[in-house]
């Protein structure tokens, strides 16, 4: 895991000054406070702040360098299938046993198309000197970040946001970027908070070169239009899956193997454990790994146990988690959560991240991060398990969405007007909560539905004359490859969890995960993003993934063979936030400040009255308004810091 930057000259143009390369490098130091090393050549400047996981020894310190000095490399990830490449090229004359350096001989032979032979997750750019061509590629479920801007006639890429506004010429906030993140509750690739900063695409090979930009997509690829029963001209739902027994044991083969390629590294790695199936299965998938292995390494995981005023019971699930800690042998942290921690989390993220960031789980997760750094610098987490396996109420609410519509307008209304009169409730994921999200849009077409389902729906408050949302562009054969995976299948739930695997998992869930963690050094890796995995989970036939109100059916039947069927059964929860109470408590004051109706009036970014109006029926206890208020209050927050001519 690594911090990578860099700046190239197209077209044969002088590189020129490059003294502020090493206000990028300082920009990254958290991402690998271990070392720091460039390569520089006459057009291009390639640098890597690196996190020593693989081989400690300096030797495999980036970047690394073809034996005949045309391609340079720098990579930020893990690199699963480091061993088979390595067998592929022995010949190659390696200096470390680094994963990254098998990047190399895999470019040399093959080209930077190869680098779609990689599996890991990844951020990698490829300086082509004989060509003069920057090639960059991430994962594809986009578990690394990369960034681009254009500034002085140079090519510049970190990654991380906040050190490319060091060189940008444009700090110009992007107000279409800001409404998508208003409304869905995140920014989608390739759009950032600002105009002239570019992410670069995930499952992709971006080449830039004085001709030009090209993208090629490389995911999803044939094999998993395949698994999705998706053939040339072909709309089908998948049913290449086995079934009954068969896929259980398919399934539990998968995950074995995607967290045993996950367990690579030269340092001790941890859990993060939420009390859920998704991390229980991993705690239980670890723990057989290293048995089996008949290592005995100490094994440590990491829970948050919400404490103080405002935080109910259904928000802790420290004592789930600690029981399945024990089960398997771990030694459990629980990591103490209170409105103190939360605050400082938000003063730190909003400081020292250039992306404003609306999920409130990255702030137990900073401190989760924080807690596990004492001990180890990688942890394992549960992202993509409900994505991929059908794990979330909102696919239950889209299959139930056209029963809802068929019922009779005279049955409809009284069951409106009940759910209308239920108090607000102040618990995590409540009935009371469910229900009105449901009402609030089953009658609108599933993608308009979805999005009002997960989003915060903030946009409302902007002010008169506030720019709509444009789309967010890019390549045109890769967008078409994702839509046409998303609307391959004939059930309404399955397409959202498509489209939540390259939207909300890709742009918010792993983003938070990303970038909390690597702000204390940490590495985290998502085993159930895995591939193979991945190819499995969308070959699933509709009824494998939720059979009546059972969601995650049959990941649910393998975590059976290995968990209590107790906590399999038990109804999710999820790490979250107590923000209701939090903004009617010990926020209060802060939130006074930031929505103050003399301000936002001053400010002209909100209209005074509705967010005015919203905070007041939040905190009579009327509504429950804390997602939509919360995204317009980490904004405000961010813009004091990275955009404070746009702030209150």
């Amino acid at each position: 895991m690594c911090g990578i930057y860099g700046c190239v000259a197209l077209g044969g143009a002088p590189l020129g000054a490059t003294d502020r390369v090493a206000a990028i490098s300082a920009g990254l130091r958290h991402r690998g406070p271990d070392a720091d090393a460039t390569w520089q050549g006459e057009h291009a400047v390639l640098g890597c702040r690196r996190l020593r996981i693989v081989d400690l020894s300096p030797a495999a310190d980036q970047p690394f360098s073809s034996p005949d000095g045309r391609y340079h490399v720098v990579c930020n990830g893990e690199i699963y299938n480091h061993l088979e490449l390595r067998r592929r090229h022995p010949d190659h004359p390696y200096r470390s046993h680094s994963d990254v350096e098998t990047i190399v001989p895999l470019v040399s032979r093959g080209g930077v198309a190869a680098l779609r032979q990689l599996e890991g997750m990844f951020a990698v750019a490829v300086w082509d000197a004989r060509e003069q061509r920057l090639t960059v590629a991430r994962d594809r479920a986009g578990e690394k970040p990369l960034f681009v801007t254009r500034s002085g006639g140079l090519l510049w890429f970190a990654s991380e946001v906040q050190p490319l506004l060091e060189v940008a010429e444009d700090r110009g906030l992007d107000e279409s970027a800001l409404r998508e993140f208003l409304s869905s509750g995140f920014i989608a690739q390739p759009r950032t908070a600002f105009r002239s900063i570019r992410k670069v695409a995930a499952g992709a090979l971006t080449t830039f070169s004085a001709a030009g930009e090209t993208v090629e997509s490389f995911w999803p690829d044939a094999e998993a239009f395949a698994a999705a029963g998706i053939g040339e001209g072909d709309a089908l739902d998948a049913a290449t899956a086995p079934s009954g027994v068969a896929a259980e044991d398919e399934l539990d083969r998968l995950l074995q193997l995607a967290v045993r390629s996950q367990l690579q590294g030269d340092q001790p790695i941890g859990l993060f454990l939420s009390g859920g199936i998704d991390s229980s299965l991993l705690a239980a998938s670890f723990a057989g790994q290293l048995a089996a292995a008949r290592q005995s390494e100490r094994l440590t995981s990491y829970a948050a146990k919400f404490v103080g005023a405002g935080c109910s019971a259904s928000y802790d699930e420290e004592e789930w988690a600690e029981s399945v800690a024990l089960r398997f042998g771990f030694e459990h942290r629980a990591v103490p959560v209170d409105e103190h921690g939360l605050q400082r989390s938000l003063e730190a993220i909003c400081d020292r991240i250039a992306e404003p960031i609306a999920d409130p789980a990255i702030l137990p997760t900073y401190l989760l991060a924080e807690r596990a750094r004492q001990e180890v610098p990688v942890v394992l987490g549960g992202e993509g398990a409900d994505e991929l396996f059908g794990g979330y109420p909102t696919y239950l609410g889209h299959r139930f969405a056209s029963r809802w519509a068929r019922l009779p307008r005279l049955l409809r209304r009284p069951i409106e007007a009940g759910v209308g009169a239920l108090p607000a409730s102040r618990s995590k994921v409540s009935l009371e909560f469910l229900l009105k999200r449901f009402l609030l849009a089953a009658d609108q077409p599933w993608r308009q539905r979805h999005r009002r389902w997960l989003g915060p729906d903030a946009a409302v408050l902007l002010a008169a004359g506030a720019p709509a949302s444009a789309a967010a562009g890019g390549d045109e054969a890769a967008a078409d490859d994702v839509a046409r995976l998303i609307e391959a299948p004939r059930d309404e739930f399955v397409r959202a969890m498509r489209l939540d695997y390259f939207g909300y998992l890709r742009e918010n869930l792993l983003v938070k995960l990303d970038r909390a963690c690597m702000l204390h050094s940490v590495e985290s890796r998502a085993p159930y993003l895995d591939t193979a995995l991945t190819r499995f989970a969308w070959s699933l036939a509709p009824r494998q993934l939720i059979r009546g109100l059972r969601t995650k059916s049959l990941l649910k039947q393998v975590a059976e063979r290995r968990l209590p069927k107790k906590l399999v059964h038990r109804r999710k929860r999820g790490l979250s936030v107590p923000i209701a109470t939090w903004i009617d408590g010990g926020l209060g004051r802060e939130v006074d400040r930031l929505l103050d109706r003399r301000a936002l009036s001053r400010q002209g970014l909100f209209d005074a009255d509705a967010t005015s109006g919203l905070l007041a029926a939040h905190r009579s206890g009327r509504v429950d308004a804390s997602r939509t208020l919360w995204s317009v209050i980490v904004l405000q927050k961010w813009l004091e810091r990275w955009s404070p001519g746009d702030a209150i």
